[in-house]
C-alpha cells in the first residue's frame, strides 16, 4: 500500500506556539511576506522560503510546498541557525545582501524594517539598503515634480525621489511615481495582466518594478477568479426605456410579433424599447439609445471635419 501524500496548506491564522521556521515570526502580512504555508511540521512565509539564499526548489509544483522539498528546507533552517542576523542579533538569518563583499545577513521581517530590497527573478537575489538598485530618473523629471506629485494609483502625496518607498514608471517618461505598497497592491491583484496604471505598457513596466523589489505573482487576476464574475454580461436587458411607456402591461413586457416587442439599442444593447412606444418600423424595427446616437452623431461630425480639412488642404496646394 503506497504512502499517503501529505498535502501543502495554505494558513490564514497562526496559533499557539505556531510560526515560521525561517524568521520565528507569527506575524501575518500578504503584501509583505507572502502566503504563509504549512506541510507536516514546516511552517514558513511564501516570501521567507523563496529569498533564502541557499534554498532550492527541486521538486515538482505539486510537492512540497510549491515544489520545495522538507529535507531541503530543514537542511536551509539548519544552515540558517549558525547566522545571526544583522539587525535583531538573533539566530536563524537565511537572507543575505547579494554583494560579495557585504556581510549583512538578516531575516525578512527585520530586513524590510531597514529598507533592504528583494527581487522575486531569476536568482531571487536580496540587497541591504546600502547596496539595493537605485531607479535613474532623469534630472528633467525630478525637477518637474520637485514641487510634489500624486501617487498614479491612490492619489494621495507621494514623495518624486528615487527612495525605497517611492517607485517611477520609466514606460511613461514623465512624472509618474507611485508609493511602493500600491503597486506590489495592483500586482498582487492584477497577476498576469499588472501593467502600468497610467500609459498601459506591460513589458518595460513589469521588467523594471521586478528589478526593484515588486512581486508578480504567475496567476489570474483576482477578478477573473471570483464566481460568477461576468454573469451580469448574460443578462439581456428586459425594459422598455421610453420616457412614457404606453404598454398596458408593464415595461417589462415582451411578446414577439406585436407593438410590444422589446427592441434593444443596436449598438450597445443596455436599453430598450417597445415597437409601440418608439413608433419603429414594422418590418425591421431598429433602435439606437440617447447616448449611442449622441456618440455617433459626435463621431460624424468629427469625420466631416476631417475631411473638410483634408478636401481644403488639397485644394489649396498644401499650403495651411
Amino acid at each position: 500500500m503506497g504512502k499517503t501524500k501529505v498535502e501543502c496548506k495554505k494558513l490564514e491564522t497562526l496559533t499557539g506556539t505556531q510560526k515560521c521556521v525561517f524568521c520565528h515570526t507569527q506575524d501575518i502580512d500578504e503584501l509583505k511576506y507572502g502566503p504563509i504555508y504549512m506541510h507536516k511540521n514546516i511552517i514558513t512565509h511564501y516570501y521567507c522560503l523563496l529569498l533564502s539564499s541557499n534554498m532550492g526548489q527541486n521538486g515538482r509544483d505539486c510537492d512540497g510546498i510549491l515544489g520545495f522539498l522538507p529535507n531541503d528546507i530543514n537542511k536551509e533552517v539548519r544552515r540558517g541557525m549558525r547566522l545571526y542576523c544583522s539587525f535583531c542579533r538573533e539566530g536563524g538569518a537565511t537572507l543575505g545582501c547579494d554583494i560579495s563583499r557585504c556581510k549583512v545577513v538578516f531575516h525578512l521581517p527585520c530586513g524590510m524594517k531597514h529598507g533592504t530590497l528583494h527581487q522575486f527573478f531569476g536568482e531571487f537575489k536580496s540587497f541591504c539598503a546600502k547596496h539595493r538598485p537605485v531607479q535613474r530618473i532623469s534630472e528633467k523629471i525630478l525637477a518637474e515634480s520637485s514641487k510634489g506629485a500624486m501617487c498614479g494609483i491612490c492619489y494621495e502625496k507621494v514623495i518624486p525621489r528615487p527612495i525605497h518607498e517611492t517607485l517611477w514608471a520609466p514606460c511613461c517618461q514623465k512624472s509618474a511615481f507611485f508609493h511602493r505598497d500600491c503597486v506590489q497592491k495592483l500586482a498582487t491583484s492584477a497577476g498576469y495582466f499588472f501593467k502600468c496604471p497610467l500609459c498601459n505598457n506591460k513589458d518595460v513596466f513589469q521588467q523594471s518594478m521586478k528589478e526593484f523589489g515588486i512581486y508578480i505573482p504567475e496567476q489570474d487576476a483576482s477578478w477573473e477568479c471570483v464566481p460568477h464574475a461576468y454573469q451580469d454580461l448574460l443578462v439581456r436587458h428586459d425594459t422598455c426605456d421610453s420616457a412614457s411607456c404606453s404598454c398596458p402591461h408593464g415595461r417589462k413586457t415582451n411578446i414577439q410579433g406585436t407593438r410590444w416587442e422589446l427592441i434593444l439599442c443596436k449598438y450597445c444593447g443596455s436599453q430598450g424599447i417597445h415597437i409601440g412606444c418608439g413608433r419603429l418600423k414594422w418590418k425591421s424595427p431598429e433602435f439606437q439609445c440617447d447616448a449611442c446616437c449622441s456618440s455617433t452623431n459626435n463621431e460624424t461630425d468629427n469625420r466631416n471635419t476631417r475631411n473638410y480639412n483634408g478636401n481644403r488642404h488639397r485644394l489649396s496646394g498644401g499650403r495651411t
